[in-house]
């Protein structure tokens, strides 16, 4: 090796090759770590969700009566995928609309979200539910944010395209 090119910051080329991809790889490390970081849409839209209702009233059982509950009036939602040791956990924001059975004092509710990861193909990867409910009320904006404590390996989130809303559970506090 010619130590007086060295002594100046000249290199033989196959270390300077040598040296830019290992520059270049570590970059991309970084940059594949991060995406995961990122906040993804949730889709409210194409997926086909089931509104679970826990809405029960024994008068209008016993006459064959649907108790009253509340629609929903907009849906929206982002989530993204936290770090825990090697693997990770879903985090998620979901704003949540709803109309009230009592329109003058608004009623208070209790919900849950289940959520599934999809493939390009649309293929279910995993599913993921709250652990527990969360308060909303009507008459307002609601902003829930929680993290879902289900391990999520590093390979399923490498073919992970989407992230569909499956199910909301909905019933009175």
């Amino acid at each position: 090796m010619d130590t007086e090119n060295f002594k100046h910051g000249i290199l033989p080329i196959s270390k300077m090759k040598l040296l830019k991809w290992i520059s270049l790889s570590f970059l991309i490390l970084i940059a594949s770590c991060n995406y995961y970081n990122d906040w993804i849409e949730i889709d409210t839209d194409s997926c086909d969700i089931f509104y679970e209702s826990l809405f029960f009233s024994p008068d209008h059982y016993l006459k064959g009566l649907k108790s009253p509950e509340p629609e929903i009036i907009e849906l929206t939602g982002k989530g993204k995928f936290l770090k825990y040791g090697r693997n990770y956990q879903f985090g998620y924001i979901m704003e949540i609309q709803i109309t009230s059975i009592d329109s003058v004092n608004g009623n208070s509710y209790q919900i849950k979200f289940n959520y599934q990861l999809k493939d390009k193909d649309g293929f279910v990867i995993k599913e993921l539910s709250d652990n527990d409910y969360k308060s909303i009320s009507s008459l307002k904006n609601n902003l829930i944010q929680n993290k879902i404590t289900t391990i999520i390996d590093k390979e399923d989130l490498k073919i992970l395209n989407s992230i569909c809303l499956k199910s909301i559970t909905i019933g009175e506090k």
